[in-house]
């Protein structure tokens, strides 16, 4: 498994006017939701600001889960499996 190449957290979401950006700890932006018009624009500014913190616990909960859980169980299997592909997407690598 590769190293993530994004920005190092943590992110934070900070509202800048209208505006919400996410930006790293050395106050530069990495993302921005200048563009979203949803309701959810809130909710997706967390997300992403969380965007680190969710890809290192998934990392370290599929390493746990490699060691105890048997692939023979079909639900852990899917769920690894679920892991596993999540963690590709965000390095993108498939």
């Amino acid at each position: 498994m590769s190293k993530p190449s994004h920005t190092p957290g943590p992110w934070t979401a900070a509202k800048h006017g209208p505006k919400l950006w996410q930006i790293d700890a050395a106050n530069d932006a990495v993302a921005t939701t200048a563009f979203c018009y949803s309701q959810e624009v809130a909710a997706n500014a967390r997300l992403i600001a969380a965007a680190p913190d969710l890809y290192e616990a998934l990392h370290n909960t599929l390493t746990l889960l490699r060691a105890f859980v048997t692939r023979d169980d079909d639900i852990a299997r899917v769920t690894l499996e679920q892991a596993e592909a999540a963690l590709i997407k965000a390095r993108g690598e498939g």
